[in-house]
């Protein structure tokens, strides 16, 4: 759920395809709230795949070296 920038509360979604925080009255574009969302959501995606690989990577050697 997306939260207010100011405040930290949760954004309702108006009728008219804005968000409004209930606490503050801060009222931003839908659009914006959304791409905001989506861009946090991709960098945690990233920082996932980056550790994910890296224990790929420890694995395969660990791997490889008992085979030597």
């Amino acid at each position: 759920m997306p939260t207010c920038r100011n405040c930290g509360y949760e954004l309702v979604l108006l009728p008219r395809q804005k968000y409004k925080c209930s606490l503050c009255s801060d009222i931003y574009l839908k659009r914006y709230v959304e791409n905001q969302e989506f861009r946090v959501w991709n960098q945690k995606q990233r920082e996932l795949d980056i550790q994910n690989l890296n224990a790929f990577i420890k694995l395969a050697c660990a791997a490889s070296a008992s085979f030597d």
